[in-house]
């Protein structure tokens, strides 16, 4: 999977649009160069690569490890920061197929 994707995913999760990612790429860091919206919407689209300063503030943003979310190494979201709850449905944006989540007998 590429950058590009991960994005893709991580924004259609969040319901977010390239320009509301870019706003809050911006409000992180100010200064974060390549956050224009142009650049944003390359990284998105796969049509550019970010720079590695970018990643870092971008996975911040999204709550996920810039590991992941540059190279796509698991695990996908630091240790102290999972998610409080996962749906119990997820559809991939890309291709349309749904998972359902569920829980073993002891609750894992």
């Amino acid at each position: 999977m590429t950058i590009g994707r991960r994005l893709r995913g991580e924004l259609a999760e969040r319901g977010w649009s390239i320009r509301e990612f870019q706003k809050r790429v911006k409000q992180e860091d100010p200064g974060s160069r390549g956050a224009n919206y142009a650049s944003v919407y390359d990284y998105v689209k796969g049509h550019l690569a970010p720079s590695l300063s970018f990643l870092g503030v971008a996975a911040k943003v999204l709550g996920v490890r810039a590991a992941w979310l540059g190279f796509g190494e698991e695990p996908m979201y630091p240790q102290e920061r999972r998610p409080a709850s996962v749906p119990s449905r997820l559809r991939c944006p890309s291709c349309g197929v749904e998972l359902i989540v569920t829980k073993d007998s002891q609750g894992q």
